[in-house]
């Protein structure tokens, strides 16, 4: 009796080939926008961290109703020094404190007080919060100014959750952007019609954050202009 092999298909080499080199192609094509959502993430979960930790800084300076401080800086360590505009990821730490951290007499690797602590009897800088620079901030560079090249890496809350007079005379301005390459504009403070806003590029995405003088904390994507089709759009800068 003949006994039948049952029937066996499979890929030959040719189909195998042409499989392989489809897949490539397409993985070619999507690399371009898969590197500009990842880097679109980074600037945004950056931005978010700060506008955070700001809004943070006055909801605590209303509970403990106190003065606080919040503190863009580069590091964490004894050094605690401030943040250098145009180096990778410049303003990656932030601390939030009774007192200036970067004062000779206070470190901002102090550990952070208890949420009951008596902040009156804390030796300074009595940190509230801090953020390390290791939370996705990698390769985002962030600055921070009221004008273009005039630094203010920090702000202060009251215990009414008001900015106190002569801490800001004008708008605090914080931009962030992935590092500058050739083709593209430095991260930057420029003024445009008269108001300070980030600079935009054409590569590149930029987020930014807004603190006015009332104290009023606000995140925008500066490439929506306020003339045209965008000037009604939430997400546009003032």
């Amino acid at each position: 009796m003949i006994v039948r092999r049952p029937f066996q298909q499979g890929f030959s080499m040719v189909e195998l080939v042409i499989v392989i080199a489809i897949t490539g192609v397409l993985l070619a094509l999507a690399a371009p926008s898969y590197r500009t959502w990842t880097q679109n993430t980074k600037i945004r979960g950056t931005t978010e961290a700060i506008l955070n930790g700001i809004q943070l800084a006055k909801a605590e300076a209303v509970r403990r109703n106190t003065t606080l401080r919040f503190q863009l800086t580069s590091t964490l360590d004894n050094t605690c020094v401030l943040g250098t505009a145009g180096s990778t990821a410049s303003y990656g730490t932030w601390v939030i404190s009774r007192d200036d951290p970067t004062n000779p007499n206070s470190v901002c690797d102090t550990a952070p007080l208890a949420e009951d602590a008596d902040l009156g009897n804390a030796v300074a800088p009595a940190i509230i919060r801090v953020r390390p620079a290791t939370e996705g901030s990698t390769g985002v560079v962030v600055v921070a100014g009221t004008a273009p090249g005039v630094g203010q890496p920090f702000i202060s809350f009251n215990g009414l959750g008001r900015i106190p007079t002569g801490v800001l005379a004008s708008n605090l301005v914080i931009c962030a952007g992935i590092d500058q390459t050739a083709a593209s504009t430095a991260v930057a403070i420029v003024t445009v019609s008269g108001v300070n806003k980030c600079a935009t590029s054409t590569t590149e995405r930029r987020m930014q954050v807004t603190v006015t003088p009332g104290g009023e904390i606000r995140m925008c994507d500066p490439a929506f202009t306020s003339t045209g089709a965008s000037a009604t759009d939430p997400q546009r800068c003032f």
